[in-house]
């Protein structure tokens, strides 16, 4: 049996990743075998007005009508700038070809009814091998893309055997859809859907070829849609389907990429209530939603019928003609409808509501789901602790489980230890504050005195103190074990051995370094802490509990506090460390855990402590395997939360 033609590409890019002969020589000859009759690849230049100068490429894709080395731009469907070992120096010289060549101008393409069709040029560069990681080329891909504008950005960067990046594209409420090719050059902002476009970090290891090789047939079926052409999904069998998405960005009203504003993003953007549009007798029709843009906004209608559906046209009306004129809608599936990014605000779209209640026999009552919206912390998005274990946690929940019944099931089973956790942090604030408070009266004089031999205190703390502290021991206790150890059971990583006897706990340490070597590690220092929490927290239910009381000396005429002592430490400095080990644990654990369970193409990566988003202090992100940034291992330090 002949190979498939995802087969020839994979070895043909392995082939070339290996090859002592520069990419710049191998290129045309490898690629002129998928591009059929219509189209060749040839070194050449692009012969532009010679204000423009002379781009020049060791591979041009171009229509076979024409022929090297001289080429015509609206002959030009795609441009490839190799490098042998890119780095970000290259990256920006290549960078700066491709943006030139992309920036030439075309004579416009002939309209032939509903085809679809481009005339833009696609700029790819590929390279054999990369001196840095992929995250950081996207990273500085992103910082060019901000100097520049989108319509001559490069379309993809490529490294054999590692992975590719490239744009794809993104509705709102919806996962992402597909893969961003360039449109025709006379699309307008009115023409232009809602929608969002992302950079997709692709690991595609050996299959790195066959998906630069697949994004480029694409393009050409939309350059030359009559081109006999390769199935470029056929190119891509084999190929991983993860992504990893990195930077965001939204058309603004100027026909431009821009980044999507951080109050805008997915993890921080809650969209206003909708509308309920409502028939004559009550009978729900569709919900309306006011959705914000960077310039504008887009209107969201989701069908409420059980057939058919009101066209969001026949709302837009109401916005008068201006917005009719610019008016473009997408459906998508099941039933909604969007706009493309209109020229409104709220006021405007308050407006079409009234019109739409005092204009015609519908109604309009703003939409109430029956949810429910109560505090759940005094702390949000900026604190590390609500960052790192709620969030961090929940976006890396998403890259493990794929369906709802899976992620409800893990939200179950992390929900106890997380909660409990959020009782553990608020009663060690209490103790602490509680203490703090009562040794500030005291040494300042304002309950307690020397009165000869003798010292008067006017208040006590003790009972106080003592519930406060049985309290933390039996919750922080909780988070071990009922909370991590059923969480683990959940994840495949059962931890109940950590509160067996020594014996035990040593056989089971052994048992475990032969399959997860860091985590048996990791445990051992954990139980350096957690056993005596243990048998403290135990001692209160067999009278072997000895609460602590506050003492008091005279430090010359005025009266100090002594703090009372558990497990060596004073009290405050010990819950104080017990909530820091604890949520230590429950985030290396649970990530460590979860890690393990990632597809084979990508792992995570630790963020440097000072490199952090202040917004969003995460710690961990998605890296791929092959040519990201370096994994994180698990490893115990004694440094505080805050600090690792």
């Amino acid at each position: 049996m002949p190979p498939s033609i995802a087969d020839s590409v994979r070895a043909d890019g392995l082939a070339l990743a290996a090859s002592s002969d520069s990419l710049a020589t191998k290129i045309p000859e490898v690629l002129s075998a998928y591009l059929g009759t219509a189209f060749a690849v040839h070194a050449g230049y692009i012969a532009a007005a010679p204000a423009h100068g002379v781009s020049s490429f060791p591979a041009i894709v171009h229509t076979a009508r024409s022929s090297p080395p001289a080429f015509q731009p609206e002959d030009v469907a795609c441009v490839i700038e190799p490098v042998e070992d890119l780095d970000l120096a290259s990256l920006a010289i290549a960078y700066g070809k491709i943006a030139a060549a992309k920036a030439l101008p075309k004579p416009p393409i002939p309209k032939s009814g509903t085809t679809v069709r481009t005339d833009r040029t696609l700029g790819i560069i590929l390279a054999k091998s990369s001196t840095v990681a992929m995250d950081a080329l996207a990273d500085e891909l992103d910082r060019l893309n901000q100097q520049n504008p989108s319509s001559i950005w490069p379309d993809m960067v490529a490294v054999l055997g590692v992975g590719s990046l490239n744009y794809a594209i993104q509705f709102p409420g919806e996962g992402v859809l597909g893969d961003l090719v360039p449109p025709a050059a006379d699309t307008t902002s009115e023409r232009r859907p809602a929608m969002y476009v992302v950079m997709a970090l692709k690991p595609a290891g050996d299959f790195t070829f066959n998906k630069a090789v697949s994004y480029l047939i694409a393009h050409l079926g939309i350059f030359a849609p009559s081109a006999d052409l390769p199935k470029f999904p056929e190119i891509l069998e084999g190929t991983t389907k993860k992504s990893i998405i990195l930077s965001g960005y939204q058309w603004d009203m100027n026909n431009n990429l821009v980044p999507v504003p951080p109050e805008f993003r997915n993890d921080r953007y809650i969209p206003p209530q909708p509308y309920r549009i409502e028939g004559p007798n009550g009978e729900p029709l569709a919900l309306l939603q006011y959705l914000q843009w960077k310039d504008g906004a887009v209107l969201m209608l989701t069908s409420l019928m059980q057939k058919g559906a009101i066209p969001l046209e026949g709302l837009m009306v109401f916005l008068g003609k201006a917005a009719m004129q610019s008016g473009y809608i997408v459906r998508r599936p099941p039933s909604t409808q969007l706009s493309n990014v209109l020229p409104i605000n709220q006021q405007d779209f308050q407006m079409l509501l009234q019109r739409i209640q005092s204009q015609s026999n519908m109604r309009v009552v703003v939409h109430s789901p029956g949810w429910v919206f109560q505090k759940f912390a005094d702390e949000g998005s900026r604190s590390p602790f609500m960052t790192r274990l709620f969030i961090g946690v929940t976006r890396l929940r998403d890259q493990v489980y794929f369906d709802k019944a899976s992620t409800d099931a893990f939200d179950n089973a992390y929900n106890f230890a997380l909660t409990t956790m959020l009782d553990v942090r608020t009663l060690a604030a209490e103790i602490v504050g509680l203490i703090q408070n009562h040794s500030s009266r005291v040494s300042s004089g304002a309950i307690a005195q020397v009165s000869g031999n003798n010292i008067r205190v006017d208040e006590s703390i003790d009972r106080d103190l003592r519930t406060k502290v049985e309290s933390f021991l039996v919750a922080a206790a909780r988070v071990l074990k009922k909370g991590l150890q059923e969480f683990g059971v959940f994840l495949g990583c059962d931890i109940g051995f950590l509160f067996k006897k020594e014996t035990t706990f040593q056989n089971e340490i052994g048992a475990l370094r032969t399959s997860d070597p860091l985590l048996a590690d990791y445990l051992l220092r954990v139980r350096t802490w957690s056993e005596p929490l243990q048998l403290t927290r135990n001692s209160i239910e067999h009278a072997a509990w000895v609460p602590p009381k506050v003492s008091y000396r005279q430090v010359g005429q005025k009266v100090e506090a002594i703090e009372p002592q558990l497990v060596h430490m004073p009290v405050s400095q010990y819950v104080d460390f017990i909530t820091d080990r604890l949520s230590c644990l429950i985030e290396e654990f649970s990530v460590h855990c979860l890690q393990r369970k990632l597809s084979l193409e990508i792992t995570l990566t630790e963020i440097p402590v000072g490199k952090r988003v202040q917004e969003l202090p995460e710690r961990f992100h998605i890296t791929p395997k092959i040519g990201g940034l370096p994994m994180w291992l698990l490893k115990y330090s004694p440094a505080r939360f805050e600090d690792v």
